[in-house]
């Protein structure tokens, strides 16, 4: 894996990663855009859904039994936006 020096593997934040690649593709300005955009989507989904705050979730999916993903795999992370950790 070829993440960021701070991340475990599969752990780089969406934003990060998004960020990396605009820069790499002189897309700069476009990435976070895009970036700030999905933000406020969550920060709307937030506002829209209060009980959405503060709650507890976890990621799992059924492969050769039961994996359970970590708060800084992206999905993780999907979850940690919504909520508002």
């Amino acid at each position: 894996m070829a993440q960021p020096a701070g991340y475990v593997d599969y752990g780089v934040p969406w934003q990060e990663l998004t960020l990396t690649v605009g820069r790499a593709v002189g897309m700069a300005a476009e990435a976070e855009a895009l970036v700030a955009d999905v933000e406020a989507r969550f920060s709307q989904a937030q506002a829209e859904h209060p009980e959405f705050v503060g709650a507890t979730a976890v990621v799992a999916t059924p492969y050769e039994g039961i994996w359970v993903y970590g708060p800084e795999d992206v999905r993780g992370r999907l979850l940690t936006s919504l909520i508002g950790l």
